[in-house]
């Protein structure tokens, strides 16, 4: 997300998100107001960026609540990984959680905040010279370690090496260090390919985390502080670039109508090169979808979206969405149905990623 990207709203874009919103709200009077005191604090902060070729970053993004914010972290590319990142910016909120990011060279990211304010999700779409997705958790205070990470998370992620892959999975934490993955994932060499590993995971006190794979390999995360989400980005490795979210999975029986209402999401597709999208997508309980909302890509900027399909929801939480005349997307549900997470896995052609958070 580049937060020199750290106010302005794109007008196009909050009159489409603000019409989309509008239609089906059971009571506006009860909806929550937000402003720029709703954001505060620190996020832990993972992003996937195209400019000049696949960045990836993580590091922690901290709100003052006045509208003033500083990223601090540390970014991988093609020129080097582990490259130390700072910035700082400004940020407006409106009554309905849309903000929009300013960074110090005036580029904008338009984001939207979770009813719960724990979680918001961003993409850059004003620039085609520049596209990018982001997601941000709350952090805690301290007190963490690995038994704050156990149980049984869905996981959406979305990589580049010398192409895209996309994966959907689960990951089981023991709560001792030690995890395991079993999912799907897809990319140019084939679909749906079983997709299974294990490792370890380090939580320092602050919440924030590594992931080591059989490879070696070592991924950055941060832990929300209710401990339901985790952000992830690799920063070490000039050859692997990736952003992957977390949800924990809950233990009730789910259906179509466990996903009922509006989100906020932002999606990283690899459709004929890198686009970052942000819409509005409203469930209706009983499998129908629709979503609008602006994307960005190398042909345009500030394009408008919108699409509209079925959803079906499995007792477990998981779930796929099939846009019309699109792949079918897997998903999952977190424990409080706050956020989703979806990845592509079904086609050779087009990879992605897809985070949703309930709107306010």
């Amino acid at each position: 997300m580049r937060i020199r990207n750290l106010v302005v709203l794109i007008p196009l874009l909050t009159l489409l998100l603000l019409t989309a919103c509008g239609g089906g709200s059971s009571s506006s009077n009860s909806a929550p107001s937000f402003n720029n005191a709703s954001l505060s604090g620190t996020f832990f902060t993972a992003s996937l960026d195209q400019s000049g070729g696949i960045i990836s970053e993580f590091g922690d993004t901290t709100f003052d609540g006045k509208g003033n914010g500083t990223f601090t972290g540390t970014y991988s590319n093609l020129s080097g990984a582990n490259q130390a990142e700072s910035d700082s910016g400004a940020y407006s909120v409106s009554s309905n959680g849309l903000f929009a990011l300013t960074g110090t060279s005036g580029s904008v990211t338009n984001c939207g905040l979770s009813a719960d304010t724990n979680t918001a999700v961003c993409a850059s779409v004003s620039a085609k010279t520049y596209q990018s997705i982001g997601v941000l958790v709350k952090a805690g205070s301290s007190g963490y370690s690995n038994t704050s990470l156990s149980g049984t998370y869905y996981s959406a992620s979305l990589d580049q090496t010398a192409g895209f892959t996309a994966e959907f999975g689960s990951v089981s934490f023991d709560g001792k260090g030690n995890g395991t993955f079993t999912g799907t994932m897809g990319s140019s060499i084939g679909a749906n390919q079983t997709d299974n590993d294990s490792g370890t995971y380090a939580v320092n006190p602050t919440g924030s985390f590594t992931l080591t794979g059989t490879s070696g390999s070592v991924t950055n995360c941060g832990l929300s502080a209710d401990t339901n989400t985790a952000v992830c980005s690799t920063v070490n490795n000039v050859a692997y670039r990736n952003i992957s979210v977390m949800v924990k999975a809950g233990s009730a029986v789910y259906s179509n109508a466990s996903l009922i209402g509006a989100y906020y999401m932002v999606e990283g597709d690899t459709n004929s090169g890198f686009n970052s999208r942000i819409s509005n997508v409203t469930f209706n309980g009983q499998g129908s979808f629709t979503a609008a909302g602006t994307l960005n890509n190398a042909t345009a900027a500030n394009q408008s979206s919108s699409s509209s399909g079925s959803y079906s929801v499995n007792a477990n939480g998981t779930f796929t969405v099939t846009p019309s005349g699109g792949n079918v997307v897997q998903c999952g549900i977190s424990a409080d149905t706050n956020t989703l997470v979806c990845a592509t896995v079904s086609s050779t052609a087009d990879q992605n990623i897809i985070v949703m958070v309930r709107i306010p």
